[in-house]
């Protein structure tokens, strides 16, 4: 039976696209196979698997920005204005509750991109690249 072990890395420089990361602290539970590597193939297996699974998080948040930007651009499209400046009129006091319904719907898409590219930049910056989601 493979046992569980804590793998603790404190500080420990981690190489990434031939840049130097250091983290903090990170406590994963790895089977004993694992935990009983030499500490440089640790590093290395762990780097792998941020790197990878990074880039594949990136894909699916790419993903979820451009269905975002296709949902706002209909609804910038309908009224001829961006979200802000919809806000700053406010719906009229005779407004459908199809319009209110889609100003929610606005609001949601608006939150799920601005979400979607903050993450897209933040894992951009750790990965080395320039991310466009324009």
């Amino acid at each position: 039976m493979v046992g569980r072990n804590r793998l603790n890395l404190d500080e420990i420089e981690v190489a990434i696209k031939e840049r130097w990361i250091f983290l903090k602290k990170i406590e994963l539970e790895v089977p004993d196979i694992i935990y009983e590597l030499p500490e440089k193939e640790k590093n290395k297996l762990i780097s792998s698997v941020f790197v990878n699974s990074i880039k594949e998080r990136l894909e699916a948040l790419k993903d979820e920005a451009n269905e975002a930007k296709e949902k706002i651009t209909k609804y910038q499209n309908k009224y001829s204005v961006d979200l802000e400046s919809f806000e700053k009129e406010g719906l009229k006091d005779n407004s459908s509750l199809d319009e209110h319904d889609e100003y929610m719907d606005w609001y949601f898409w608006q939150k799920v991109y601005d979400e979607s590219c903050n993450l897209i930049e933040k894992y951009g910056i750790f990965l080395g690249d320039e991310i466009d989601v324009s």
